[in-house]
C-alpha cells in the first residue's frame, strides 16, 4: 500500500512562507487542498512535485522522494493551465502518458474528441484531457492543480465520479472552494508563515 509522507515541510516562494507541514496520506484517499488564491495550494503541490525547493522531508513508500530525479517519484503532477501537445491528436496526447489514460477519457466522454488536435479544444476540454492523463499514468501519487476550473458543471459531476474511482493512487487535488466527498481537508490559510 503506497504512503505520502510530509514531515516538518515548508516552502519559501517570493512572499509566501507556508508550512509546517506534517501528514500522512494513503493510497486511495482523496485530498482537497482549499484556500483563497495566493495562499499556496499551488506552492504545495510544486514542492511535492520536486518542481520547487522545500525544507523539511517528503517519502514516498518510506523513501525520501528529493534524491529521484522528476521521472522516477512516482508522482505526476498536472498543473492549472494544460500543458499538451497542441499539435498533435487528442488520442496521441493521451497515448503520451500510457496505461489506462485512454480508457479514464472515455469515462469523461472524449471519446468524441480524439480524434481533434489538441488545440481546437476548449480550456475545460484540454484540462480535461490532462487529468485523464494524469489519473491513467502509472505513479500512485497524482497531484491535480485545480482540475475542476474551466469545467462545465456536468462535467465537473463526472470527473469528481472517475477521481472517487481511481483505485490505488493517493490524489490530492485544489481548489478556491470546499468540495464535499473528500478523505482529508487541508485549509491553506492555516499553514501561512511569517518567519522561515
Amino acid at each position: 500500500m503506497h504512503k505520502l509522507e510530509l514531515k516538518n515541510v515548508s516552502i519559501k516562494r517570493g512572499n509566501l512562507s507556508i508550512g509546517l507541514f506534517n501528514f500522512t496520506f494513503k493510497e486511495n484517499e482523496r485530498i482537497l487542498v482549499y484556500g483563497p488564491n495566493g495562499y499556496g495550494k499551488t506552492t504545495l503541490l510544486l514542492a511535492i512535485a520536486g518542481i520547487i525547493k522545500y525544507e523539511g522531508d517528503i517519502f514516498l513508500d518510506e523513501k525520501p522522494v528529493k534524491y529521484y530525479t522528476l521521472e522516477k517519484r512516482g508522482i505526476t503532477y498536472a498543473p492549472a493551465k494544460p500543458t499538451l501537445v497542441n499539435r498533435i491528436s487528442v488520442l496521441d496526447n493521451l497515448k503520451i502518458s500510457g496505461n489506462s489514460a485512454e480508457e479514464i477519457a472515455v469515462e469523461m466522454g472524449l471519446k468524441n474528441y480524439f480524434g481533434q488536435k489538441t488545440y481546437t479544444l476548449s480550456d475545460g476540454m484540454k484540462k480535461l484531457v490532462q487529468v485523464s492523463m494524469a489519473l491513467g499514468s502509472s505513479a500512485p501519487v497524482i497531484l491535480l492543480d485545480e482540475p475542476f476550473a474551466f469545467v462545465s458543471e456536468e462535467k465537473s459531476f463526472v470527473l469528481k465520479t472517475v477521481i472517487n474511482k481511481t483505485q490505488g493512487k493517493i490524489i490530492l487535488i485544489t481548489s478556491h472552494e470546499m468540495i464535499q466527498n473528500f478523505s482529508e481537508y487541508i485549509d491553506i490559510s492555516k499553514y501561512q508563515l511569517h518567519n522561515l
